[in-house]
């Protein structure tokens, strides 16, 4: 068994950014340990808030992850499908977070 990891990076697109692009950011399933999931997960989909343009997106191969630009935090939900028909897909909720939880000031990083 290995274990999956899930979770999102952001980076602060500093003050010249466009007011509803302030972010980048990137959704993500992997490997712990960066391992190789293709040989169980058979595809992983990522239903985005609704005001994102085609808001559902699949990942057939690897990376399973969504890159996009935003402003605002949300819940997206994540759907982990297995090559193992007999295994019933897993959906995982996760908060979107674009602004450290510290408070701290925000360093604008090229992902």
């Amino acid at each position: 068994q290995i274990p999956i990891c899930y979770g999102n990076l952001a980076y602060w697109q500093g003050s010249k950014a466009e007011p509803t692009k302030t972010h980048k950011w990137t959704a993500f399933i992997r490997g712990c340990q960066n391992e190789d999931l293709s040989h169980f997960i058979k595809k992983v989909v990522f239903n985005l808030h609704s005001s994102f343009d085609k808001p559902k997106r699949t990942c057939d191969t690897q990376p399973y992850e969504v890159t996009e630009f935003g402003w605002g935090e949300f819940e997206l939900s994540i759907k982990i499908y297995f090559v193992d028909a007999s295994e019933r897909p897993v959906e995982l909720f996760h908060h979107m977070k674009l602004y450290p939880l510290d408070g701290s000031t925000q360093v604008k990083k090229k992902p």
